[in-house]
């Protein structure tokens, strides 16, 4: 945390000394991202971070890490925004409603257009598809071909990338049309043995699911040796007490 707040601090510094670098805006929004997500995830995110990353776009408007980041941010926003007010506006004519449709809008045409512009970036194809993944279905139901093509795409160039092995899992994991529960234990079990603590325990949630007598307590036992962070070791205390 500290170290993300002393970086925010001097990139708003370099910002004051050079207004018109856009790399200064961006970084900005980045570190004010950084600091948000640790601090409290379900919190609506400031207009100010929006604002840095979009005057990001406004100075350089060829630079698709910008929109990658821009449409996560409008995503997180529109999410967060979504679960504090769900049970106090009618989202189909309240203001706030039609807001959390544009903001998710604007983030899957960012993911769209970045996908079109980064063809062969692993990276912005990744986190597209993450994100147009995490999209509200009536937003993404239309272009889940389009993301499962950056993902496969990301993982002919990047296949020794735990998270792009993870963001495959997840999308054949998820309900729908390209469900495919093979592909996404396959896809779990390589970013596991990459050590990527998510994939471990979504590859345990999806051997339960797949083998209701399947008992996980082994398999937690054996994670429990191979993550030694705190937050890692907390979570699988969790886990075990609860099987």
């Amino acid at each position: 945390m500290k170290v993300n707040i002393i970086a925010l601090d001097e990139a708003k510094a370099a910002r004051d000394l050079d207004p018109q670098m856009a790399e200064w805006w961006h970084m900005i929004g980045k570190y004010m991202g950084r600091i948000r997500r640790i601090n409290a995830r379900s919190d609506c995110v400031d207009k100010e971070e929006i604002k840095v990353l979009e005057k990001a776009i406004e100075l350089d408007s060829y630079n698709p890490r910008y929109r990658v980041f821009l449409a996560q941010v409008y995503r997180e926003c529109a999410a967060a925004a979504f679960f504090k007010f769900k049970n106090q506006i009618n989202f189909n004519t309240d203001e706030l409603g039609n807001y959390i449709k544009q903001l998710n809008q604007k983030s899957l045409d960012l993911c769209l257009q970045s996908i079109e512009a980064m063809p062969h970036c692993s990276k912005t194809l990744i986190r597209c598809a993450f994100g147009i993944l995490k999209l509200p279905k009536q937003f993404n139901i239309k272009h889940l071909n389009i993301a499962e093509k950056a993902i496969i795409k990301s993982l002919e160039i990047n296949p020794n990338d735990e998270y792009v092995q993870h963001v495959a899992g997840l999308f054949y994991r998820k309900d729908g049309e390209f469900q495919n529960l093979e592909k996404a234990l396959y896809h779990f079990e390589k970013a596991s043995e990459m050590k990527y603590f998510p994939s471990s325990l979504d590859l345990m949630r999806l051997k339960c699911y797949l083998n209701p007598d399947h008992d996980p307590y082994a398999d937690l036992m054996k994670l429990n040796t191979v993550y030694i962070e705190e937050y890692a070791r907390i979570q699988l205390t969790c886990h075990i007490g609860s099987y």
